[in-house]
């Protein structure tokens, strides 16, 4: 699911899951109250996912939590674009579920550090950290692989995207375009957005 920009209208689409479904509208409650659009993309068979490829409670605990983190940096940035997009489903050959947001870049440091401790870029207005220690837990059970990728920020796009793909590689790959500020580790792999 790539950063590109959609239209949200109307109410969110189902996902065939009850308690998903709820906790999506109210987050789309909550966007709208603070004049940020939201679009939300279904693709194949959500209930599929708890049956087979993830439980249904980390699968809502690790949603909840990364659009939670998409709020916080959407309300902490400037930008006049004011988005946040996220899809759920069949990608290819695999579930994921991925989000983008037009709000603050993470931090290199805080990228560097992810899954090791919690470490957030939103300390002062409310991020924990908790969000991405649920998702490498969830990484290391189920084999899922992370790919933050970020844009050159934009008043007009999204400036990043999480994504949590279930294709059994367990690896956390960072697409950047500030290649050269990240050191070399043998826990995540930097690739260059640029090309």
């Amino acid at each position: 699911m790539e950063l590109n920009r959609g239209r949200g209208s109307g109410p969110p689409p189902s996902t065939k899951i009850k308690e998903l479904n709820y906790m999506i509208e109210h987050f789309a409650e909550k966007f709208t109250s603070n004049k940020i659009e939201f679009v939300f993309k279904v693709n194949g068979s959500i209930p599929y996912m708890p049956e087979h490829v993830i439980s249904q409670s980390r699968l809502e605990t690790m949603i909840g939590a990364h659009l939670q983190d998409a709020l916080i940096a959407v309300n902490a940035s400037e930008n006049t674009f004011r988005s946040v997009f996220i899809g759920i489903g069949l990608a290819g050959d695999c579930y994921e579920f991925a989000v983008s947001d037009s709000g603050v870049p993470f931090e290199v440091d805080t990228l560097v550090q992810l899954g090791t401790e919690r470490v957030t870029t939103h300390a002062d207005t409310g991020g924990s950290g908790i969000g991405f220690m649920i998702t490498f837990e969830t990484m290391r059970k189920y084999g899922a692989s992370l790919i933050i990728s970020e844009k050159q920020p934009s008043a007009a796009d999204y400036t990043k995207s999480v994504t949590i793909r279930f294709e059994g590689n367990n690896r956390y790959t960072i697409e950047t375009y500030r290649l050269n500020e990240f050191p070399p580790s043998d826990r995540f792999m930097v690739v260059d957005r640029e090309k």
